[in-house]
């Protein structure tokens, strides 16, 4: 008797199509708009989630400005942090590890005047509950971000490393 009605089967029809339109216009209207970046303003980077786990490398992101820090080194003793940019060049970049009132930040060296590719050795490998803090400087203006240091780790079930395929 329900699917009998003909206006029974138009509602069927046309509700999920009003569904999908609504969620679309409400996205559209209530999103915030992107703004270019002001020279001299700081602005807060994202986390991947990969930095939450050992995935090796941990990404950062906040609209156009993407980087990820890999670890190259045994799970002990020294190693260097390498920062990859996925998008814009880096003016520089400094880490620190731990509290940022008691270390100073270590200042990453530009790998073979390549400005998307930046590296400084470390002369131990940071506890996984170690907070890393970043601060990158692309076009005059300051990304900052922090993240734990569980990412140094590399491990998978597998014993393979994915990450050179």
């Amino acid at each position: 008797m329900l699917f009998t009605n003909k206006h029974v089967i138009v509602a069927f029809i046309v509700a999920p199509i009003l569904a999908v339109i609504t969620y679309y216009a409400v996205d559209y209207v209530v999103a915030e708009k992107p703004q270019v970046a002001q020279k001299g303003a700081n602005y807060k980077l994202a986390t991947r989630p990969n930095c939450l786990h050992k995935s090796g490398m941990c990404g950062f992101f906040n609209g156009d400005v993407e980087f990820d820090i890999f670890w190259e080194g045994k799970d002990s003793g020294y190693g260097v942090v390498k920062v990859i940019s996925k998008r814009l060049p880096l003016s520089g970049i400094k880490m620190a590890f731990g509290d940022p009132n008691q270390t100073l930040p270590m200042d990453l060296v530009m790998s073979e005047g390549n400005p998307l590719e930046w590296s400084a050795p470390l002369n131990y490998h940071p506890a996984a509950d170690e907070t890393i803090h970043v601060v990158a400087s692309i076009n005059d203006s300051l990304y900052f971000g922090e993240a734990t240091a569980a990412f140094f780790d590399y491990e998978t079930s597998y014993h393979k490393d994915f990450r050179k395929e």
